[in-house]
């Protein structure tokens, strides 16, 4: 059983899932739109949010990432708060500093990647999109 990290957004996830997808140089994600809902009383799909993602996948490495954009009106409110964060854990440094690099581009940084007492090689910031991420090197050596 796995364990997967699933965020919502509020008509961004799409822009989100592609950031992601050229930040680690994933394959082309699994996405399903409203509009490929079957038509339901339930709940209808409106123009408003037909382009709106109801579920993508992104597979990073042999972890999945998985969006949603929730529509407005639903009961489900989308809140960025700093109560969760993202770990990206590698032994391999020179990957996880360039990948900290480039998502602190357009980012803030919260620690600068660096030696720490526990890893040769950790930072965190948060993304563009409010999405907090540690960058670990699993390896001392």
């Amino acid at each position: 059983m796995a364990l997967n990290i699933y965020l919502n957004f509020k008509g961004n996830a799409l822009e989100v899932i592609r950031y992601y997808q050229n930040i680690f140089s994933a394959p082309e994600p699994e996405i399903m739109y409203f509009k490929d809902i079957p038509p339901s009383e339930q709940f209808p799909v409106t123009k408003e949010i037909e382009q709106m993602v109801m579920h993508g996948e992104l597979k990073i490495n042999e972890a999945y990432m998985m969006f949603s954009d929730v529509p407005p009106n639903n009961p489900q409110q989308v809140d960025f708060g700093n109560n969760m964060s993202i770990m990206y854990s590698s032994k391999d440094f020179d990957e996880l500093k360039a990948l900290y690099e480039k998502m602190s581009q357009e980012g803030n940084i919260i620690m600068p990647f660096q030696s720490t007492f526990w890893s040769k090689g950790y930072g965190m910031l948060v993304d563009k999109f409010g999405i907090c991420w540690q960058f670990n090197c699993n390896s001392n050596d």
